[in-house]
Order: structure tokens, then C-alpha cells, then sequence
């Protein structure tokens, strides 16, 4: 559908996204390329998991299985979001007037970013071995899928979300992470 559009449409390398790129476009590009989409996927995926539980699980009795954890990481990633859009990247928006001017900034302006970033990296770990889960059940979804149309729609939509994941933690990691501390570094300078 369009959730799978999104994430699949005009892809850049974002391994060469500019280092120079500010804080505040970069954290716009993760809530418009990442969060939107991915919490898109998190509640048509939820959904059809309790169509699928409904008219097949007696059929298929490691759907239960997987909702449980499914429904546990649907909420720990919603929060997730949460937590990055309304704490640490109006942190990163508030330091990046900062970032390319030379002048006297006071750490007390904004605090230290390396708490947030701790923390973001823990969840990322955690986020990275739970989609890695999911992936499995997803090559055991292949073969069930076959028989089932409303799996074979749950496994596209479970692997867009993987896919999707996947980059999204890598590109928080390797640009936006580095980006911010690079600010930290800046501002303790000072």
C-alpha cells in the first residue's frame, strides 16, 4: 500500500547524506522518512495480526507467539518516537544555531547531550536484536504465507517495517549521533 511506497520511494544513499547537514534537518528527516511511516506499519501490521489470529490461528500457532512480542515492541517503539521528538531532538534543534558559529556558547544553554545519546544507543541495541526476531519469524511467515493470502500481506508489510528499521537505526547512529556529539564537543569547548 502507500506506507510501503514511502519507505521504498526515491531512495538516497543515505550513507553519503552530508556531514554539514544541520541537526534540525536531520532530525526533520527522520520523524518525515522514519517515525511517520514506521508507526504507519506498526498499527496495519497489529491490525492484520488480529485478523490473521482470528480466521487462522488454529491453523498457524506461532502467530500468537509472535503478536505478543510484536504488541511489546509496537509500544516500546511508540515511545521511543515519543521521547525523540519531544526531548532529545528539540535538543539537538535548540544546539544547532550553534553548530557551524564561532562564538561563546555556555553548556548550561541546552545540557549535555551525551545522557540522551547513552541512552538512544541502548535502545537502538535493543530495537536492532527485536527486529532481528522478527526477521526470523518472517522467513518462517514465507512458507505459510503460500497458503494464506492475509499472510502473505502480513509478511510484505513485516518485512517493509524491518527494512525500514533497519536503516532507520543505522542512519540515527552513523549521521545524526556523530552529528550531535560533534555539537557537544563544540559547546564544552567553551
Amino acid at each position: 500500500g502507500k506506507t510501503i511506497q514511502a519507505i521504498l520511494q526515491a531512495e538516497t544513499n543515505e550513507n553519503e547524506w552530508p556531514r554539514e547537514k544541520s541537526l534540525t534537518r536531520l532530525c526533520e528527516h527522520i520523524v518525515e522518512r522514519y517515525h511517520k511511516p514506521e508507526k504507519q506499519l506498526f498499527y496495519e501490521i497489529n491490525d492484520l495480526l488480529s485478523e490473521c489470529l482470528g480466521s487462522l490461528g488454529e491453523h498457524i500457532l506461532f502467530l500468537e507467539g509472535f503478536q505478543k512480542l510484536f504488541k511489546i515492541f509496537k509500544k516500546e517503539c511508540l515511545i521511543h518516537y515519543r521521547e525523540e521528538e519531544k526531548d532529545l531532538f528539540p535538543l539537538l534543534i535548540d544546539a544547532d544555531p550553534y553548530r557551524s558559529a564561532n562564538i561563546d556558547v555556555p553548556t548550561t544553554s541546552f545540557g549535555t547531550l551525551s545522557r540522551p545519546i547513552m541512552d538512544m544507543e541502548v535502545e537502538h541495541a535493543y530495537v536492532s536484536s527485536t527486529v532481528e526476531k522478527m526477521a526470523e519469524f518472517s522467513d518462517n511467515l514465507t512458507y505459510a504465507s503460500k497458503s494464506y493470502p492475509k499472510l502473505d500481506k502480513l509478511y510484505t508489510l513485516l518485512r517493509s517495517l524491518i527494512y525500514s528499521m533497519r536503516r532507520h537505526v543505522h542512519f540515527e547512529n552513523h549521521i545524526l549521533l556523530p552529528a550531535a556529539l560533534k555539537v557537544e564537543q563544540l559547546l564544552t569547548r567553551f
